[in-house]
């Protein structure tokens, strides 16, 4: 049924106004006939083969596109559809139907279209996600324990160690408020006034721990921070440091020994011999 669009318009405008719908889709369309030339090049598959529209037109299929398999869709009266190709250096990704009239085959035609943005956005979304499982491994073979929170103060990560040393799971506490899992956490301010503590001593569960809060930032603003708590008590480390002050005492009075021993002088008359000759080397120094 012809619509009014076009009603009494000749042969020639009819062919324009589909050659500007061809033109204007977003994806590459070929079509060839039954010689394997090419008989429909639209503007897309000019832009994705670098291939000029006009030139393109009769000629052979092979000789715009080497590793075409449109012929082979011709002769054997075949589909290819969802396939992935590379043409002139692009991802392509082509459906390619026979064309038929009256029950014939009377050419093959190529929908494709370039995905190669597509594929590098999946290539860098794989190389995130190992980045993330080899980080994920590293944060929780750590000793000490780590968590880290949004710019609002909510837990986004919390490692193995600090879930066995408080008996709870990442999972239960993911996206609750630091202030509710922690106690005497400081997270939350560090987050707010984007200033690193390090080395401060808080109190869990009845030990005084040391932990470290530094603010993480992007682009000069701060998204959040990541606080780390060492899992020794204050009270053992002073006691740590108590006996290492005694062994360094102890050391540093063995080297003044071992100085002084050194720079003490020995004279002929400090020697002990029964041998004369040693005895008259004594006398000629003192003269005789």
């Amino acid at each position: 049924m012809e619509t009014k669009l076009f009603e009494g318009k000749p042969v020639e405008e009819r062919l324009r106004w589909l050659e500007a719908v061809i033109d204007s889709v977003h994806n590459g369309i070929v079509a060839v006939d039954a010689d394997g030339r090419i008989i429909l090049f639209n503007k897309a598959a000019g832009d994705i083969l670098g291939f000029e529209k006009e030139a393109a037109s009769g000629k052979f299929v092979k000789d715009v596109i080497p590793n075409t398999q449109l012929i082979n869709t011709f002769e054997k009266g075949r589909r290819g559809i969802g396939k992935i190709m590379k043409i002139n250096g692009k991802i392509v990704y082509t459906n390619r139907t026979p064309i038929m009239y009256e029950d014939q085959i009377i050419g093959a035609i190529a929908v494709f279209q370039d995905i190669t943005e597509i594929e590098n956005l999946k290539r860098e979304l794989k190389e995130m996600e190992n980045n993330l499982e080899i980080l994920e491994t590293v944060i929780n073979s750590a000793y000490e324990g780590i968590i880290v929170v949004d710019k609002n103060g909510y837990i986004t990560k919390f490692n193995r160690a600090y879930e066995d040393f408080l008996g709870i799971k990442e999972k239960d506490i993911l996206g609750r408020h630091v202030t509710e899992v922690i106690e005497n956490t400081r997270m939350h301010i560090v987050v707010k006034t984007g200033k690193k503590e390090i080395g401060h001593v808080q109190r869990i569960q009845g030990h005084d721990m040391i932990a470290s809060r530094i603010p993480i930032k992007r682009n000069g603003k701060i998204i959040g921070a990541v606080g780390k708590v060492l899992f020794q008590d204050v009270k053992e480390l002073k006691s740590l440091t108590q006996r290492l002050q005694v062994l360094e005492s102890k050391w540093n009075r063995y080297k003044g020994e071992i100085k002084r021993m050194q720079e003490a002088r020995y004279s002929f008359e400090n020697i002990i011999t029964q041998n004369k000759q040693m005895e008259r080397i004594n006398y000629s120094k003192q003269g005789f």
